[in-house]
Order: structure tokens, then C-alpha cells, then sequence
């Protein structure tokens, strides 16, 4: 006998049903929203800062705006790298990738040298493929405009 001859092998019930109840999940939402929310805070600043960097800013000018990254990043290796739920997605692939081209340039150039314009290209095409990889963020539409 086949588990698929047996009654409640049913759309939305027995092992099927509890599989798509956990796809469900609203715990799975919170995981999504809190990876997005990372990805978001470094790809924001990163490209804030290697803008600030290629319009030729001070190195204190584009440390300010790449320091929010920083914690982005911290977490993103804490948390998610290795995390299954997001391993493969655009985002994840993208992020690791701009992670990993960014240490190797700094770690072999130093922290003060400043990105040439191919690398700062690469790291934007990742950057712009991360958020490409992201559901269109819903903004909430404000009550009569004041809150």
C-alpha cells in the first residue's frame, strides 16, 4: 500500500496538510521580513557609501555612511549565511558574494585603499541584484497623512 492510497492524503490534510500549513507559517513571515530588513540596511549603505566614494568624499565622509552597514553585515554572517531558509536565494547569493569581494580586496589592499572603479562596479551589480531579489517593499498608507 501507497501513503497516497490511504484517506487523508488530502489536499490540506494528513502530511500534506501540515506541510503547507508550515509553508504558512507566520514564523516563516518574521524570517523573511528580518532577512529582507538586512539585506535592505546593506545594500543601502554600502551603495551610499561607494557613491559617496566615486563623488570623491573624504574617507571620513564615506566610513559615516558605510558604518550603518557594518552591523547589517555582522548579522548577516551571524545569522544568515549558513541559514537554509535563505541559502540560494538572489539576495543571499548576492550579499555573500559582495561580502566576500569586499574582505578579499581590503584584506589584501588595506582598509584605507579605495575601491577601484571596476571593483565598485562589481559591487553595485551585486548590491542591485540583492534587492532584485527582494519582494517590492509595501508601504503602508498613512491615516489622513499625519502619522
Amino acid at each position: 500500500m501507497h501513503p497516497t492510497d490511504l484517506p487523508c492524503w488530502e489536499s490540506g490534510s494528513g502530511i500534506e496538510g501540515l506541510i503547507l500549513q508550515q509553508k504558512r507559517s507566520p514564523v516563516r513571515d518574521v524570517t523573511a521580513a528580518k532577512f529582507q530588513k538586512v539585506v535592505r540596511q546593506i545594500t543601502v549603505n554600502v551603495r551610499a557609501s561607494l557613491e559617496a566614494e566615486a563623488n570623491g568624499a573624504t574617507e571620513g565622509e564615506v566610513r559615516r555612511k558605510a558604518d550603518p552597514a557594518k552591523g547589517g553585515f555582522q548579522e548577516f554572517i551571524r545569522v544568515w549565511v549558513d541559514d537554509g531558509r535563505v541559502i540560494g536565494t538572489a539576495s543571499h547569493t548576492e550579499i555573500k558574494a559582495a561580502l566576500q569581494e569586499l574582505g578579499a580586496f581590503y584584506k589584501a589592499q588595506g582598509s584605507r585603499t579605495r575601491l577601484p572603479l571596476d571593483m565598485r562596479n562589481n559591487i553595485l551589480g551585486h548590491l542591485t541584484r540583492a534587492e532584485a531579489g527582494l519582494p517590492v517593499e509595501q508601504v503602508k498608507p498613512k491615516l489622513l497623512g499625519l502619522f
